[in-house]
């Protein structure tokens, strides 16, 4: 492998944003970038419905329902998991496992499990709800 940067997605387009990373460490490439402006872009994409969404229910029909609040509360335990990702990217993830220290790999699976469990209780507040009705 050569340390130029190859194309992903839109970077084969001729954008530079989807250029893989290379990182120079036993040939290997950064893919973190990608993750953490993908997950930044959906959460400004979802809080962007959300502000129109709950504009719509409490000014317009003034009438927000349960799924309008279990919606929100869902948005903002996304929150969390954008910033792990961030977060994360910075100790290693998008890089191969072979790359990383030992310390990294620690950072990354404590980080790995708080997202875990925020995601878990994101679902579970939407469908127990939603299914119960």
């Amino acid at each position: 492998m050569s340390a130029t940067n190859s194309s992903f997605g839109a970077g084969q387009a001729g954008t530079s944003w989807g250029a893989i990373q290379y990182d120079g460490l036993n040939g290997g490439y950064n893919h973190g970038f990608q993750y953490k402006v993908t997950s930044i872009v959906l959460l400004a994409i979802a809080s962007l419905a959300m502000t129109l969404r709950m504009y719509t229910r409490v000014f317009v029909i003034k009438n927000p329902g349960w799924d309008d609040w279990l919606a929100c509360i869902a948005w903002v335990l996304a929150i969390p998991l954008v910033a792990v990702i961030a977060i994360g990217m910075d100790h290693g993830i998008g890089k191969s496992a072979m790359e990383l220290t030992g310390k990294e790999i620690v950072i990354i699976l404590k980080a790995t499990q708080n997202q875990c469990v925020v995601s878990v209780l994101a679902h579970d507040t939407i469908t127990t709800k939603s299914v119960g009705d």
